[in-house]
């Protein structure tokens, strides 16, 4: 016998409940309605931001004669851009490719040179609930040639994935289960889980306004102009020139201003009529820094404007790739270059050899190092005269002099590099003599500033151990930061 069905109850079957209805399915539509395009559109701008990634490592090619780098570079450039394989194809048959071994097969390829929608919307709700790292090959329009085309295969994951976690640093009262939790989550291993006591990020507290205790911080600063700049007509573009033309100029920051120093120069090379044409590297800078701004002028005005931009500054990136596009539209030539950046450390293996053979000759080595130092001073029968001490305070500094004794003759240079291998061998680095005699008693004293300090100095013991220096009884504070402070100002 059949079973009948259960009536259902009048509210159920009312013109309420069936308006109720038919509002919700209306919600609904509309909110996919709304939704799915926005889901393609943002598709489309994630991909796009790929295959800018991508450009940026091809570019180092193009900075090569030959359009190739080596394996180490090849693998750094493909894991900065989180791409497997990246290839640019130029329209007179020219094509540059990153990688290719051992690249995985394309579960996907989206062309973005076709812009339809619809498919885009499909593919944004399929990651949404794909269950695996799809390997994605991505085509379109180069961001700085149009007539060229990039292609790059990446993993739908990797390309989400920035950077590797290192360390993960929590409270010491943060539950087990909630480290677990997070170590899994940020893909970090629980052997990098950092317990703290106290709190974390101590130097957000440097904001924090405290008052009655001004003797706690450090006075405010404020960068001085060089002596020999202060007088210059700023409204004659020649001023400066004329001014070097008497002799070099040290400018050493932050103590001097750099706005009154090497702003000034560019803006007074930019405006000069007498100047042809203005070369320079830049490493990083703001999309509205005045010097890009100053160069865009030049440009503008006819002089012949080369900037060699480097493409693996961290975290820069795309802004450097985008005012670089607007030096280019302009008017001027843009290079992109593979420089890094450089921290004064030292670690090259055959520069710390020949520093131990000099000490074994009985040379006197004094090396101010303030950041990593592989080198062991003061070990007898290995660097017996090796003084070893590193600076710190309040400024982050990246001055480089070499002074050798040289006989009683001696020999200042200044440079770029630090003494690492990656310098030394696989970049591109610049170490200048200094010939000019009142810069070369300048540097001198910018070497002995550094060695008077008993405040902020630490002195490398035989077993790699560090231990601060201290006045002496009676003895006033010299903190060789403070110390450039004041030989600027006066």
């Amino acid at each position: 016998m059949a079973r009948s069905r259960p009536a259902l109850p009048a509210w159920a079957t009312g013109l309420s409940a069936r308006l109720l209805a038919l509002t919700f399915a209306f919600v609904m539509a509309s909110e996919v309605l709304i939704f799915a395009p926005s889901a393609g559109r943002y598709r489309v701008a994630y991909l796009e931001q790929r295959l800018a990634a991508a450009h940026i490592a091809i570019l180092a090619l193009q900075a090569t004669p030959d359009q190739a780098v080596s394996d180490s570079l090849q693998m750094e450039l493909l894991d900065q851009a989180r791409a497997y394989l990246i290839a640019l194809r130029r329209p007179d048959g020219v094509k540059m490719v990153l990688g290719g071994e051992n690249t995985p097969m394309a579960d996907a390829t989206f062309d973005l040179r076709n812009r339809s929608l619809l498919p885009l919307i499909g593919e944004a709700f399929m990651t949404l609930v794909q269950p695996r790292n799809r390997i994605l090959r991505v085509i379109g329009t180069s961001p700085r040639r149009p007539d060229a085309i990039i292609e790059m295969v990446t993993a739908e994951l990797m390309a989400r994935k920035y950077a590797g976690v290192v360390r993960l640093e929590v409270s010491a009262d943060m539950p087990e289960n909630l480290r677990g939790w997070l170590a899994t989550q940020l893909g970090a291993d629980p052997a990098d889980v950092i317990a703290t006591p106290g709190l974390l990020s101590l130097g957000d507290l440097t904001g924090l306004p405290v008052y009655g205790h001004a003797g706690q911080r450090y006075p405010p600063h404020q960068p001085v102009t060089h002596p020999r700049l202060r007088n210059l007509d700023r409204a004659d573009p020649s001023a400066v020139f004329e001014e070097i033309r008497r002799g070099d100029i040290l400018v050493h920051l932050p103590y001097h201003s750099f706005d009154t120093s090497i702003l000034q120069f560019i803006r007074s090379a930019a405006a000069d009529p007498a100047v042809l044409a203005i070369k320079l590297t830049i490493y990083r800078t703001g999309r509205r820094s005045p010097i890009i701004q100053a160069l865009k002028e030049a440009a503008r005005h006819g002089k012949q404007v080369a900037v060699l931009v480097e493409i693996t500054a961290r975290f820069d990136e795309a802004p450097n790739i985008s005012w670089g596009k607007e030096l280019q539209e302009a008017g001027a030539h843009v290079a992109y270059g593979v420089e890094r950046a450089k921290m004064n450390q030292l670690q090259d293996a055959s520069m710390i050899r020949e520093l131990y053979q000099a000490s074994l000759a009985g040379v006197p080595i004094v090396l101010n190092v303030r950041g990593l130092c592989c080198l062991r001073a003061g070990v007898p029968g290995l660097s017996p005269t090796i003084q070893v001490y590193s600076t710190l305070g309040r400024f982050l500094e990246h001055s480089r002099i070499y002074r050798f004794q040289n006989g009683g003759a001696p020999e200042f240079f200044i440079g770029s590099a630090d003494l690492m291998t990656r310098n030394l061998s696989r970049r591109m680095e610049v170490v200048a003599p200094v010939c000019d005699p009142a810069i070369k008693n300048e540097l001198d004293t910018i070497l002995c500033t550094y060695e008077q300090d008993n405040c902020s100095a630490w002195d490398m013991q035989p077993d790699g151990e560090y231990i601060r220096r201290h006045p002496a009884a009676g003895e006033a504070r010299r903190s060789a930061q403070q110390m450039f402070i004041d030989l600027s100002a006066s």
